[in-house]
This record gives structure tokens, sequence and C-alpha cells, in this order.
């Protein structure tokens, strides 16, 4: 791209408005990785801390909102993780809300079908 600036092929405004581009891109990957990290703590936090210092169950809290709530966090937690930024982070993220989706999927399969009466 700089070649071609010099061989006058691209304005110099043309070569700022792509920087910007480029700028903006690099801080929507950063606004995903936010967002994929805080649908991980919100999926960990009700495992991690039962009760809230209020003496809230978190996990009542989180079950609350939609019985299948975790299970969207956690898919809106890996496409978050995968269009975020690029390298450990993404890999982390994508894995932490992967192992946390499906320990909700299996929950989620114990209480529907396990709790049966014969």
């Amino acid at each position: 791209m700089k070649d071609a600036f010099k061989n006058n092929e691209i304005s110099k405004a043309e070569m700022d408005w792509l920087k910007g581009e480029e700028e903006r891109d690099l801080l929507l990957e950063k606004v995903y990785s936010i967002g994929s990290g805080f649908c991980l703590l919100l999926m960990i936090l009700p495992l991690a801390l039962p009760y809230s210092p209020s003496g809230v169950d978190l996990f009542d809290l989180l079950l609350s909102v939609n019985f299948y709530f975790p299970m969207l966090l956690g898919a809106a937690g890996i496409v978050l993780g995968w269009l975020g930024v690029k390298g450990n982070v993404r890999f982390y993220l994508v894995l932490l809300n992967s192992l946390m989706f499906t320990f909700y999927i299996l929950v989620t399969w114990v209480a529907v079908f396990g709790f049966q009466e014969p």
C-alpha cells in the first residue's frame, strides 16, 4: 500500500481514510472481545460465587431471565470471541465460552430429561 502511495496511485486523503478504517476495525475487534469476556463472566460468576454478598442466589438470578439464557450467553460469547482480537485472546475466549456453553447444555439436558418420573 505504501509503494502505491510513493507512485502517486493513492492520494494522501485515501491513505488517511484507509488508516482510519483499520483503526476502527481494531477498535471494533476490542469491543467484541470485551463483550465475549462479559458473557463469559456472566456464565462463570454464578458458579464461582453461589451467593452474592447481598445474599442473592446468582444462579437463580441468571435463570430468572430465561431458562435458556445461559446458553444464549454462551453462543453470543463464542461468536463475539471469534470476531474479537486475534491471537491468544481469541483462542482462550472461544475455548472458555465453548466449555461453559457445553456445561450449561449438559445442565439443561439433565434438568429437562433427568428429573422425569418413570
